[in-house]
């Protein structure tokens, strides 16, 4: 039986602590965001397909992991916000 490999563990696994290193984040902090994705996938995974067993379909999985995009879609552009506004209120500083 050959095993299944998903994309994180070539694409992510393999560069996102570096990617990470070279943003200025420490190795350790890196790899404990990676640990929380993998705890998040797998948690994910589970409580998705007990929704499928409970309720006999993947539409309501698929508007839950839609709802999930666009509230991480939200908080990312908060984020960005922040950062743009520190980074031109460091600026003036200058």
């Amino acid at each position: 039986m050959k095993p299944t490999y998903k994309g994180e563990y070539g694409l992510i696994g393999t560069h996102f602590i570096p990617l990470c290193v070279e943003h200025g984040i420490a190795e350790i902090t890196a790899a404990n965001m990676l640990a929380t994705i993998g705890i998040f996938d797998l948690i994910g995974t589970i409580f998705s397909g007990w929704m499928r067993t409970v309720l006999n379909s993947y539409h309501y999985t698929f508007l839950l992991a839609g709802a999930f995009c666009l509230l991480a879609t939200g908080i990312v552009l908060q984020i960005g916000k922040k950062s743009v506004s520190y980074t031109i209120s460091a600026a003036k500083e200058l």
